[in-house]
């Protein structure tokens, strides 16, 4: 019995397929395209180019499905929209249909949870999840049980941009293309890292004004230096954030994943300061369908191998 996990978000186009015992077969990605020197996409773009790379990357010879899952929309929140999803959603109900197999509407960040969880011991009970990446800067208090995603409950968000969108922003501006992180990252390690002034509160993150010190900086300063400047300073409102974050739930157990998480300055910072905190693996802390594809393995099986199924409303 095999399962499929289908992501299209903003820019990486993710299928995967995994077995009954939850080995990963197939870890499909593509990265959209972005013209030199822009810092984005529009959404008909993204779906353009999505629709283009399914049909590229997508395996073949593969029939047995029990079920499918796809992101249809960012988050669990009820306002989460966005059109680009729409794209993993339909061609995961037309395999699910065609195939006899269940067809699970789960999220982008459901799936970066269920990835983030691949290889590591079992997390039953509440964790603290932070997703950092271009998109998103959100700690989540997350219920897992029998490896399933049963709730996830955002705790604090940033109130401007994203931590992934400063870096890149920055990133770009030093002459890197979009997206910047991997560049920031490699000369971060040579550099000097300054302190920026900032004000920090756990209910209203904001990057926007650490985003004007750096350009200031990049006037006088040296790349490398610019770049560990940033990073230290993102790692440190995560630091806080997270800090916070034990402080009033009161669980110590937290798992860091997204694109920004695939930066070793930052996984160093952290793992300094705090303790019981795990990193999803480099390879899935990026966009993929990896999570979802686990999540629709644990779903079905939990569900007595399919025989009985959740409703809609229930899955995240």
């Amino acid at each position: 019995m095999l399962f499929l996990g289908i992501d299209t978000s903003c820019y990486t186009t993710s299928v995967a397929v995994v077995d009954d015992e939850g080995r990963i077969l197939e870890d499909r990605r593509r990265l959209l395209s972005v013209p030199e020197g822009k810092m984005g996409l529009r959404q008909s773009e993204m779906i353009f180019q999505h629709l283009s790379n399914l049909h590229e990357i997508f395996p073949t010879g593969y029939r047995d499905f029990g079920a499918v899952a796809a992101s249809v929309a960012p988050t669990p929140e009820e306002d989460s929209y966005m059109p680009v999803f729409n794209v993993a959603r339909t061609f995961g109900e037309i395999i699910a249909n065609t195939n006899g197999a269940f067809f699970y509407p789960l999220t982008h960040q459901t799936g970066h949870i269920g990835a983030a969880l691949y290889g590591k011991d079992r997390m039953d009970g509440d964790v603290l999840c932070f997703h950092v990446s271009g998109g998103t800067t959100d700690l989540l208090k997350v219920r897992i049980e029998k490896g399933i995603i049963e709730k996830i409950e955002p705790l604090c968000s940033t109130t401007d941009i994203a931590a992934g969108q400063l870096i890149d922003r920055i990133g770009v501006m030093m002459g890197a293309s979009f997206p910047a992180g991997g560049y920031v990252s490699s000369i971060a390690e040579n550099g000097k890292a300054a302190d920026l002034n900032f004000r920090y509160r756990f209910d209203r993150i904001s990057f926007s004004g650490a985003e004007n010190q750096l350009k200031d900086m990049l006037e006088s300063s040296p790349l490398e230096d610019v770049a560990a400047t940033l990073l230290k300073h993102v790692a440190k409102i995560l630091y806080k954030a997270v800090s916070d974050g034990m402080r009033m739930t009161g669980i110590e157990k937290t798992l860091f994943f997204g694109g920004v998480m695939r930066s070793g300055y930052i996984r160093k910072f952290l793992s300094e300061r705090l303790r019981d905190i795990r990193f999803a693996e480099v390879e899935y802390s990026s966009d993929n369908a990896v999570g979802l594809a686990l999540q629709a393995r644990n779903i079905y099986m939990e569900n007595d191998h399919g025989k009985t199924d959740r409703r809609k409303e229930d899955i995240l």
